[in-house]
């Protein structure tokens, strides 16, 4: 019974030494104190909802209106389609060669135009600069 106390004393005494060392140790800075002191509101969520929501229906806008990415999703229903089935003939694993080789074209393509355009939007970010 003894040493249980002892052991409980000496874990209060150790666990309030290391809290107060700590906390003298490291002094918040402006940021973490702001951080802390930050209250999120329901009128907050509801606009950080709502930009979700709208640039989710931009992508889905500029998805629609790009025809690679029409093709691509079209091509990918297709493997699809052959891949499921149990047994493929030799035309059907013909045509899955030409698919699989019209998508690969098609992701460099869309590779090649995303650089593209991250190339000329660095280059106005740093014309502002």
């Amino acid at each position: 019974m003894t040493h249980t106390r002892s052991m409980s004393a000496f874990l209060v005494v150790g666990l309030t030494l290391s809290l107060t060392h700590g906390a003298a140790a490291q002094t918040p800075s402006a940021d973490e104190k702001a951080l802390a002191a930050y209250e999120l509101t329901m009128p907050v969520v509801r606009k950080a909802a709502a930009v979700t929501i709208a640039l989710a229906e931009i992508e889905a806008k500029q998805k629609a209106a790009d025809p690679t990415l029409q093709e691509m999703m079209k091509l990918q229903a297709q493997i699809s389609a052959i891949e499921d089935k149990d047994e493929r003939t030799e035309a059907e694993e013909k045509q899955l060669d030409k698919l699989y080789e019209r998508q690969q074209a098609l992701e460099e393509e869309r590779q090649r135009a995303d650089e593209a355009e991250d190339a000329k939007s660095d280059g106005v970010d740093n014309n502002n600069s």
